[in-house]
């Protein structure tokens, strides 16, 4: 039985993903009288303002890179 690589990269990554997934807390920090400074209601990161902009970028070069790609085998 013939195993491709491109199933050997993708189990790869997916056990990456399922060895770093992190819980997510039953609380956040920030509270009052927790002894944690913070805001609550903040951005957990200063990244979550740029999702959707991060998206479309990526969107645009698959599509860019793909259409590159694709003139170089023809």
């Amino acid at each position: 039985m013939k195993i491709s690589t491109k199933f050997i990269h993708l189990m790869v990554v997916l056990s990456g993903f399922m060895a770093m997934a992190q819980q997510i807390p039953s609380s956040p920090p920030g509270g009052p009288g927790d002894g944690f400074p913070g805001t609550p209601g903040a951005p957990a990161s200063p990244i979550d303002l740029y999702i959707y902009l991060l998206a479309i970028m990526a969107m645009i070069l698959i599509f860019y890179f793909g259409r590159k790609y694709k003139k170089q085998i023809v």
